[in-house]
């Protein structure tokens, strides 16, 4: 086959896995890829169980390869693909999910979350998630939405905080005038303007005569005399 006018170029991968005429796969270290007439359909990780019976079980109900031709390719037995084909038609993709375990759950610690979410940051998906920390996928989906959840508690409280501080300072803006500003000081009235005292100097340039002076000036009658 002439692969160069394929819209999937596979000579950067090993293991190329024949299923039937129109459906083959390819692996890159844990990635799966699934081709449909040299088209990419379908990606997973190759330990994520329920991404792997999605894909298959999605394969066969396109009529894209029989139960033996997929059991054959992924080393699975036919009646494991029959089984998953089963679960799908009688309860759907919920079907396909890991049955829960015995034992207790694995706990989810704080130092778990804080991981969880920083390498969501990365764009990882729940499954590399779950795989990373070692949890179902359900407990990432968990974690991820207390998160979501705690985010917008925070924003809502700080814009609430934002509001009040606002309606606060214009309220103080709008307070009237204080009466112990608005009222003139009592004080300020009763004063009055002091007219400044002359000192005897004074009175001596602009006035009369001193006593002393008028009495000289009745003793001497020269004046009248002439």
């Amino acid at each position: 086959m002439n692969t160069n006018n394929t819209l999937f170029d596979d000579t950067q991968f090993i293991q190329p896995g024949h299923i039937s005429s129109r459906c083959r796969f390819v692996d890159d270290g844990d990635m799966r890829f699934i081709l449909q007439d040299e088209i990419l359909v379908y990606t997973y990780n190759i330990l994520d169980r329920t991404a792997e019976r999605v894909s298959w079980v999605m394969i066969y109900e396109n009529n894209l390869a029989t139960y033996q031709q997929i059991a054959t390719a992924i080393g699975k037995g036919k009646r494991t693909v029959q089984g998953w084909v089963a679960c799908y038609r009688e309860n759907g993709l919920n079907g396909l999910y890991d049955a829960p375990k015995c034992g207790a759950p694995v706990k989810v610690t704080p130092a778990m979350q804080k991981r969880i979410v920083r390498l969501r940051g990365d764009r990882l998906t729940y499954c590399e998630l779950a795989k990373a920390c070692s949890v179902s996928i359900s407990s990432v989906r968990k974690v991820l939405c207390e998160h979501k959840k705690t985010l917008a508690a925070n924003q809502t409280e700080i814009n609430f905080n934002a509001d009040k501080a606002d309606v606060e300072l214009n309220e103080k803006i709008g307070q009237p005038v204080s009466e112990t500003t608005s009222k003139p000081c009592p004080q300020a009235d009763s004063e009055k303007p002091i007219t400044p005292k002359l000192s005897p100097v004074g009175k001596q340039r602009y006035g009369s005569y001193s006593d002393k002076v008028e009495d000289a000036l009745s003793a001497d009658r020269s004046l009248d005399r002439i």
